[in-house]
């Protein structure tokens, strides 16, 4: 009897704990560029450890634009910048003016705030963030932003 409560006990925490995982609003299971996109957002953007974001653009971001990141590694956001509670929103295929194909995933923090990252190759190229002051690159995150639902 004890081993079936433990085993059931066990099973339940499991299950909540795959559940609370899954930060996707849709509430499906994540594809694994989704969670590379996510985790751009709580990784390096959000965290405060240099040695894991560092470890993130050795895994996650496409080697042509890896040095930029590098540098940027080393930047820690104050906390009032972070996207709080980031969700991911949407992924679309996207072509971009070269050819290349890639992912769009949009991402929505509590705030309201919103960032798309750019996935080429399975990897992190870029991100796009809804709150850029500069005018062309408003012009790109709504024109991308335009391709989700």
């Amino acid at each position: 009897m004890k081993k079936l409560l433990f085993f059931t006990t066990t099973l339940l925490f499991l299950s909540i704990l795959v559940g609370c995982s899954n930060n996707s609003a849709g509430g499906g299971k994540m594809t694994a560029g989704e969670k590379m996109a996510l985790n751009y957002v709580t990784i390096y953007l959000n965290g405060n450890d240099e040695e894991a974001k560092r470890k993130y653009v050795e895994e996650s971001i496409h080697p042509d634009v890896a040095m930029l990141f590098q540098l940027g590694a080393a930047s820690i956001a104050p906390e009032d910048q972070h996207y709080k509670n980031p969700s991911v929103l949407d992924t679309v295929k996207h072509k971009a003016e070269d050819g290349t194909d890639g992912n769009l995933t949009l991402i929505k923090a509590e705030d309201g705030r919103e960032i798309i990252v750019l996935l080429i190759d399975q990897k992190v190229t870029f991100a796009f963030v809804s709150d850029n002051e500069a005018e062309d690159m408003k012009a790109s995150f709504d024109s991308l932003r335009a391709k989700f639902k």
